[in-house]
C-alpha cells in the first residue's frame, strides 16, 4: 500500500512497501513534482501503479455456491459496490454461475431502489480462469475451471433493447459469440436471452468469447474496452406457461479495476 502525505514547498512524502517494482525502486523519503512526475510517465505505467495500490485495498472475492442464498448474496454485492465501488464473483459450475448472475440482477434492483447510485446500472464482465486444487495421487496437479465476474457500476443509459440473440442449453458458445460481436460493433449494445443453469452458463461463455473475436478483429475497434454485461429477468409465456427467462445485454465500457488490462494489441 502506499500513503501520500503533503509536505512544504509542493513536496510530497511517499511511504510504500508492495511488491511492485515502481515500489522496490522507491524508498521511503521525500518525493518532488519532478521525481513524481517521472514516476508516472516512466516504463512502469501510472496505471498499473495505480491498479497495484487499488487491489492491495480490495476484500477477497464474493464466492457463489449451488446453495447460496440469491437474495442475502445480493445485499453482499450491494454493500461492496457501495463501499468499495467494485466487487469479484468466483463461481464453479452452471449452478453456482446462475445464482451469481440471479444476485447481481437483484443487486442491481436494490441499488437502483435506495438512490445510493443515480444513473447507474450494475454491470459484470466476465472471465474464465484455472485454479489449481489439489494434487492428484500420480502427482500432477488438477485444474478447476473458475468464473470471474467482475462487479462494477456503469453510469449511462442502457438500451431496452429484445433479445436478438437466444442461448439454450445445446447452443453452440463460438456460433452465438461471433453474432453477439458482430452486434455490438454495428448497434453498439447486444440483447442476449437465456433459460435455465446450462443455459446461462452457455451464455456467460458466448460473452467471453464475443469479447476476445471483438479483442482480436481486423481491423480492432473494441479499443482496450471489454464488455460489461448488465443483467435482468422477464416475465415470458411458453405453451400457456408464465416462465422466466434472463436478459443479459452487452456494451463496451473501461474495465473494471477488478480485471486484469487487456493484453491483446489493438
Amino acid at each position: 500500500v502506499a500513503r501520500v502525505a503533503a509536505q512544504p514547498a509542493g513536496w510530497l512524502t511517499v511511504f510504500a512497501c508492495g511488491r511492485h517494482p515502481a515500489l522496490r525502486a522507491m524508498p521511503s523519503a521525500a518525493v518532488g513534482a519532478s521525481r513524481l512526475s517521472q514516476l508516472t510517465t516512466s516504463s512502469t505505467s501510472f496505471l498499473p501503479l495505480c491498479r497495484h495500490f487499488s487491489s492491495a485495498l480490495r476484500s477477497e472475492p464474493l464466492i457463489v455456491t449451488r446453495q447460496t442464498n440469491v437474495g442475502k448474496f445480493a445485499g453482499a454485492i450491494s454493500k461492496r459496490l457501495q463501499s468499495e465501488g467494485c466487487c469479484e464473483i468466483t463461481a464453479v459450475g452452471p449452478a453456482a454461475v446462475h445464482n451469481a448472475l440471479k444476485s447481481i440482477a437483484i443487486a442491481d434492483g436494490y441499488l437502483k431502489e435506495s438512490g445510493s447510485m443515480p444513473g447507474q446500472h450494475v454491470v459484470f464482465t466476465p472471465e474464465k480462469a484455472l485454479v489449481q486444487q489439489r494434487t492428484a495421487p500420480s502427482g500432477r496437479p488438477t485444474d478447476t475451471a473458475v468464473m470471474r465476474l467482475h462487479v462494477q457500476p456503469l453510469a449511462g443509459d442502457l438500451f431496452d433493447t429484445p433479445p436478438e440473440v437466444f442461448v439454450a442449453a445445446g447452443t453452440s458458445p463460438g456460433k452465438a459469440a461471433g453474432l453477439v460481436a458482430l452486434t455490438v460493433k454495428e448497434r453498439g449494445v447486444a440483447s442476449v436471452a437465456a433459460m435455465g443453469e446450462q443455459a446461462l452458463s452457455q451464455t456467460v461463455k458466448t460473452i467471453i468469447l464475443a469479447q476476445k473475436y471483438a479483442r482480436d478483429a481486423k481491423p480492432p475497434w473494441l479499443d482496450g474496452r471489454v464488455f460489461a454485461v448488465n443483467i435482468r429477468t422477464e416475465k415470458v409465456h411458453q405453451n400457456s406457461e408464465e416462465k422466466t427467462r434472463m436478459v443479459a445485454i452487452c456494451v463496451p465500457a473501461p474495465p473494471p479495476p477488478t480485471a486484469e488490462a487487456p493484453t491483446s494489441a489493438e
